[in-house]
């Protein structure tokens, strides 16, 4: 997964919104970045699970100018008024969606923060804390990186906490068989068919 152009891309889709029209607040950025995995928990423990390979097929079946990880770049939007229902029934507020969310908003926070020259802090040291292989519970998970991340976050840096969260999501994907780089530009995508302004739709983005 090429962080440097994710976060190129999530923070250009959100600054194209409006979500950087003023300076934001960066505990309040950070703050989103932890509620974006208790959704995740929520869907989970509600059994919200994506379809993805239905959804694709439903997809495919109905236009094949879909391709699944080049659709984000996909301009010709006008043929595809089905996508967004479609996404809305098989993969929306499902657990795969929200961490595709929390990735997609450290990826932002990293396009308004971290200067292009450092964007690859994310993938240095990926180290995985070493308590969190050892728990089962997806609750217990999300309690554990909100611990450690907050801890990072006051007491070393707001990178070290970005770090730590991307990190351990990334692992909880893998654990989990989840596609996420399919899921983050499946999100994206969506998010870029809504209403074209912040004022019609702040949920746009985050």
């Amino acid at each position: 997964m090429n962080t440097a152009n994710l976060i190129e891309t999530c923070y250009n889709a959100a600054k194209e919104k409006g979500f950087w029209d003023t300076e934001r607040n960066m505990p309040e950025a950070f703050a989103l970045i932890i509620s974006g995995l208790y959704e995740a928990f929520e869907a989970h423990r509600k059994g919200r699970f994506a379809e993805l390979q239905v959804y694709l097929g439903v997809i495919k079946d109905r236009n094949d100018l879909i391709q699944e990880r080049n659709f984000a770049l996909n301009e010709n939007r006008e043929n595809l008024d089905f996508f967004v229902p479609d996404f809305e029934v098989y993969i929306k507020d499902t657990l795969e969606d929200e961490l595709a969310d929390v990735l997609i908003r450290i990826f932002d926070f990293c396009g308004g923060y971290v200067s292009q020259k450092d964007f690859d802090f994310l993938n240095n040291h990926l180290q995985l804390d070493l308590g969190f292989k050892n728990i089962t519970n997806i609750g217990e998970k999300v309690l554990r990186i909100t611990y450690i991340s907050t801890v990072a976050y006051y007491n070393i840096s707001v990178f070290s906490a970005l770090q730590k969260i991307y990190n351990n999501v990334m692992y909880m994907c893998q654990e989990l068989n989840i596609d996420i780089e399919t899921h983050i530009n499946l999100k994206l995508a969506y998010n870029a068919m809504l209403c074209g302004s912040r004022k019609d739709s702040k949920k746009v983005i985050q």
